[in-house]
Formats: C-alpha cells, sequence, structure tokens
C-alpha cells in the first residue's frame, strides 16, 4: 500500500505539470484530469498449455485532451497486476502447480475517435502502452513442497518490461467513462526464453514454460473525470 501510494502521488506530479502546460486546452472542457480504475482479466499460454485466468485489478491517474474533430488523446498512469497460473500440467512429473504474478507501472496513450451525442460519446480507441515491472511474485508448487519467489526478477527469469497493444470501445459521459478492451503484450514473459541454465527450480521451469509467451488482456475501465 505504501509503494502504492508513492507511485499515485508520482503520477499526480507528472500529470500536474502536463496539464499545467497545455496551453490550448479549456479546463473541464477540451481537457479533463480524473482517476480511473481496471478490472484485469488476464490470461496466457505455459507452453501450448491454457492456464486458468485470474481477475485482477489496478488504478491510476488519467489526463484527456477532446478535439475538436472527434478525436480524444488520453495519456495515464497506472499500477496494474497481471496473473496466470497453470495446475498439473506436466504430467509424471511432481510439479503441481506455477503461479505468476507482475504488477507493472504503466503508460498508456489511448487516441480514440468518437461522436458527440451532447450527453454521452461512443468512441472507440486503440492504446499502444509501455510498462515496467515494480513487483513479482512465482510461486511453484510440487507433491512434496512448495517454493516461492518475491521481487527476484533474475531468479525468477521474469521480463521487467512489457509494451504492446489495446483496442476496444467505450462511452464517456461529463463526468464518467466506461470502456472494454483487449490488450496484448508483444515481448515474451521470460527474460531468457532459451536459457537452461541456473540451478534456481523456478528459474527452470519459467524458462520452459514461458518461451514465446506473453500476456493476454481483457479489462473493464470505469474513469472518473473533473
Amino acid at each position: 500500500m505504501k509503494r502504492f501510494s508513492i507511485i499515485l502521488a508520482l503520477a499526480l506530479c507528472v500529470l500536474g505539470s502536463f496539464s499545467a502546460s497545455a496551453g490550448g486546452f479549456k479546463y473541464g472542457d477540451g481537457f479533463k484530469i480524473g482517476v480511473v480504475g481496471i478490472a484485469d482479466y488476464s490470461s496466457m499460454r505455459y507452453q501450448g498449455y491454457r492456464p486458468s485466468a485470474y481477475l485482477t485489478g489496478g488504478a491510476g491517474l488519467a489526463a484527456q485532451f477532446n478535439l475538436d474533430c472527434g478525436i480524444s488523446v488520453q495519456p495515464e498512469i497506472l499500477y496494474n497486476r497481471k496473473r496466470a497460473a497453470m495446475a498439473s500440467f506436466l504430467a509424471g512429473t511432481q510439479l503441481e502447480k506455477i503461479n505468476n504474478m507482475v504488477g507493472y507501472l504503466e503508460v498508456p496513450v489511448m487516441v480514440s475517435i468518437g461522436v458527440d451525442m451532447g450527453h454521452h460519446r461512443p468512441f472507440a480507441f486503440l492504446q499502444p502502452y509501455f510498462g515496467y515491472g515494480i513487483d513479482c511474485e512465482s510461486v511453484l508448487a510440487t507433491t512434496t513442497s512448495r517454493m516461492e519467489r518475491h521481487n527476484k526478477w533474475d531468479s525468477q527469469n521474469l521480463s521487467r518490461t512489457e509494451y504492446g497493444i489495446g483496442l476496444g470501445a467505450g462511452v464517456d459521459f461529463r463526468h464518467l467513462q466506461f470502456r472494454i478492451q483487449y490488450s496484448k503484450n508483444f515481448n515474451p514473459l521470460c527474460q531468457l526464453p532459451n536459457s537452461v541454465g541456473g540451478a534456481d527450480p523456478i528459474y527452470l521451469i519459467n524458462s520452459y514454460t514461458l518461451k514465446n509467451t506473453s500476456y493476454g488482456s481483457l479489462q473493464l475501465v470505469m474513469g472518473l473525470f473533473f
């Protein structure tokens, strides 16, 4: 919680300086700031096996720039958690479960085009994004033991950066925004997807199961703007 509060405070400072320099937009009309919350239903493949998907979430700050041509640009700063697990995925072994979670500080920029209907504005959008890992967790369970790693990026062999694109649709009201989107990471989850070195069992399992894999997320987003 303390770490998340620090992230939000830094994000507020960045958006505040950004809005102060935005000289062509009127506050509350062409320009708004707000908060957004995300429900993230994320999943990924473990070497061809479909894992269980998890409902996680995130939150952050946003700035909305509405242009006269129906186009809106909305940069955001978010903390978002993505997680997936696989149980009993290697028959004939002692492995029972592998569970990975990564929390990212994400910077998406949504570009939308919509129609002003007076009281609301339906829109469609694209949203490229970049993220940097803030925290991570891996859990490996066997028939005889259980091991966990927290924030050990190298020994967990998890990529700390992410980049991808989202697309979807939504609707703007005066102070509210609702949207649904699908976001796909382009980068692999493994730092070294072809590596078989290292003594840590979690490193070895992630090297095998996560190579050539990436997160895909169905997201529901709600924003409150002022």
